[in-house]
């Protein structure tokens, strides 16, 4: 995502805690099975969808930047330190 590509992303309990998952602010896209992979791959991966494919890819590397860099983690673990 940090470098503009689209993630599919194998489904774990509390990534929608993280990332934004749904509507149209979803940045990445999961999946939860061998089979659903195989499946969203090939949806992604046709003509059809490529619009929305790299909207999602698009918004995906907006967040990182504004969201997840290193002065964020830094800033975040310095706050759970306390200081």
């Amino acid at each position: 995502m940090g470098a503009g590509g689209f993630l599919l992303e194998l489904y774990h309990s509390g990534i929608e805690d993280l990332f934004p998952l749904n509507g149209d602010g979803r940045i990445l896209d999961c999946y939860t099975s061998p089979e659903d992979a195989a499946e969203k791959v090939q949806y992604w991966l046709s003509k059809e969808n490529e619009w929305e494919r790299r909207q999602i890819a698009e918004r995906g590397y907006r967040w990182v930047h504004e969201n997840a860099t290193y002065t964020h983690r830094i800033r975040t673990a310095l706050e759970i330190m306390g200081t």
